[in-house]
Protein backbone atom coordinates (compact mmCIF):
# COMPACT_ATOMS: atom_id res chain seq x y z
CA UNK A 1 0.00 0.00 0.00
CA UNK A 2 1.40 3.51 -0.57
CA UNK A 3 1.46 6.39 1.91
CA UNK A 4 -1.93 7.21 0.80
CA UNK A 5 -3.58 3.81 1.52
CA UNK A 6 -4.68 3.40 -1.93
CA UNK A 7 -3.21 -0.47 -2.71
CA UNK A 8 -0.92 0.22 -5.89
CA UNK A 9 -1.13 -2.98 -7.64
CA UNK A 10 -5.20 -2.81 -7.31
CA UNK A 11 -7.29 -3.28 -10.31
CA UNK A 12 -10.93 -2.25 -10.51
CA UNK A 13 -13.53 -4.76 -12.12
CA UNK A 14 -14.46 -3.68 -15.42
CA UNK A 15 -18.09 -3.99 -15.65
CA UNK A 16 -20.16 -2.05 -17.72
CA UNK A 17 -23.82 -2.46 -18.78
CA UNK A 18 -24.91 -0.02 -21.16
CA UNK A 19 -28.66 -0.16 -23.31
CA UNK A 20 -30.20 1.83 -26.35
CA UNK A 21 -34.02 1.68 -27.30
CA UNK A 22 -33.82 0.24 -30.98
CA UNK A 23 -31.74 -1.80 -32.95
CA UNK A 24 -27.67 -2.39 -33.39
CA UNK A 25 -27.28 0.98 -35.37
CA UNK A 26 -29.07 3.22 -32.54
CA UNK A 27 -26.81 1.18 -30.70
CA UNK A 28 -23.50 1.82 -32.27
CA UNK A 29 -24.34 6.18 -32.96
CA UNK A 30 -23.63 5.97 -29.41
CA UNK A 31 -20.88 3.15 -28.09
CA UNK A 32 -18.74 0.54 -30.12
CA UNK A 33 -19.96 -2.80 -29.29
CA UNK A 34 -16.51 -3.79 -29.44
CA UNK A 35 -16.10 -2.57 -25.85
CA UNK A 36 -18.63 -5.09 -24.52
CA UNK A 37 -18.05 -8.59 -23.76
CA UNK A 38 -21.42 -9.80 -25.26
CA UNK A 39 -23.66 -7.45 -27.36
CA UNK A 40 -27.29 -8.18 -27.01
CA UNK A 41 -29.88 -7.87 -29.46
CA UNK A 42 -33.68 -7.44 -28.40
CA UNK A 43 -37.14 -6.87 -30.09
CA UNK A 44 -37.03 -3.25 -28.96
CA UNK A 45 -33.53 -2.76 -27.05
CA UNK A 46 -29.89 -3.41 -27.79
CA UNK A 47 -27.37 -3.71 -24.81
CA UNK A 48 -23.96 -3.92 -23.92
CA UNK A 49 -22.72 -6.10 -21.44
CA UNK A 50 -18.97 -6.30 -19.64
CA UNK A 51 -18.47 -8.31 -16.98
CA UNK A 52 -15.47 -10.56 -15.51
CA UNK A 53 -18.33 -12.60 -13.64
CA UNK A 54 -20.60 -13.49 -16.23
CA UNK A 55 -21.60 -17.07 -16.00
CA UNK A 56 -20.12 -17.56 -12.90
CA UNK A 57 -22.74 -19.42 -10.97
CA UNK A 58 -24.76 -16.63 -8.89
CA UNK A 59 -23.49 -13.94 -10.79
CA UNK A 60 -24.13 -12.06 -13.93
CA UNK A 61 -25.53 -13.93 -16.84
CA UNK A 62 -27.45 -13.28 -20.35
CA UNK A 63 -29.27 -15.31 -23.05
CA UNK A 64 -30.40 -14.49 -26.34
CA UNK A 65 -32.38 -16.54 -28.70
CA UNK A 66 -34.44 -15.36 -31.82
CA UNK A 67 -37.44 -14.63 -29.57
CA UNK A 68 -35.67 -12.10 -27.20
CA UNK A 69 -33.09 -10.94 -24.66
CA UNK A 70 -32.22 -11.37 -20.99
CA UNK A 71 -29.57 -10.07 -18.99
CA UNK A 72 -29.19 -10.32 -15.09
CA UNK A 73 -27.10 -7.94 -13.83
CA UNK A 74 -25.26 -8.21 -10.23
CA UNK A 75 -25.35 -11.08 -7.25
CA UNK A 76 -29.16 -13.39 -8.51
CA UNK A 77 -30.24 -16.80 -7.25
CA UNK A 78 -33.24 -18.19 -8.62
CA UNK A 79 -35.47 -20.84 -7.34
CA UNK A 80 -34.77 -24.16 -8.31
CA UNK A 81 -33.85 -23.90 -12.26
CA UNK A 82 -32.90 -27.37 -13.04
CA UNK A 83 -29.04 -26.66 -14.48
CA UNK A 84 -30.70 -23.97 -17.11
CA UNK A 85 -28.73 -20.50 -17.00
CA UNK A 86 -30.17 -18.48 -14.74
CA UNK A 87 -30.73 -15.67 -17.79
CA UNK A 88 -32.17 -18.35 -20.17
CA UNK A 89 -34.83 -19.38 -17.30
CA UNK A 90 -35.88 -15.97 -16.66
CA UNK A 91 -36.39 -15.58 -20.27
CA UNK A 92 -38.64 -18.50 -20.47
CA UNK A 93 -40.30 -17.50 -17.53
CA UNK A 94 -40.87 -14.09 -18.45
CA UNK A 95 -41.97 -15.03 -22.45
CA UNK A 96 -44.35 -17.47 -20.34
CA UNK A 97 -46.16 -15.23 -17.20
CA UNK A 98 -44.49 -12.12 -17.27
CA UNK A 99 -43.85 -9.86 -14.86
CA UNK A 100 -44.26 -12.28 -11.89
CA UNK A 101 -40.83 -14.43 -12.61
CA UNK A 102 -39.34 -11.46 -10.67
CA UNK A 103 -40.76 -12.61 -7.47
CA UNK A 104 -38.70 -16.17 -7.79
CA UNK A 105 -35.53 -14.00 -7.61
CA UNK A 106 -32.95 -13.20 -4.75
CA UNK A 107 -30.49 -11.53 -4.88
CA UNK A 108 -29.35 -7.50 -4.93
CA UNK A 109 -29.51 -7.59 -8.94
CA UNK A 110 -30.69 -5.71 -12.03
CA UNK A 111 -32.95 -7.24 -15.25
CA UNK A 112 -33.51 -6.38 -18.26
CA UNK A 113 -35.68 -8.46 -20.67
CA UNK A 114 -36.89 -8.00 -23.94
CA UNK A 115 -39.06 -10.65 -25.28
CA UNK A 116 -40.99 -10.75 -28.55
CA UNK A 117 -44.82 -10.23 -27.57
CA UNK A 118 -44.39 -8.66 -24.28
CA UNK A 119 -43.18 -5.42 -23.27
CA UNK A 120 -39.67 -5.11 -22.18
CA UNK A 121 -38.85 -4.66 -18.42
Amino acid sequence: MSSAGVNEGFQPMEKELFGTFGDRSAFERLRSPDAFDRLLEGPELTLGVSSSDLDIPGRSSVYESDRGICALWGEVYPESIDGVKPARWVAREYAERGPQVLNRLNGSFLVVVDSVGREGM
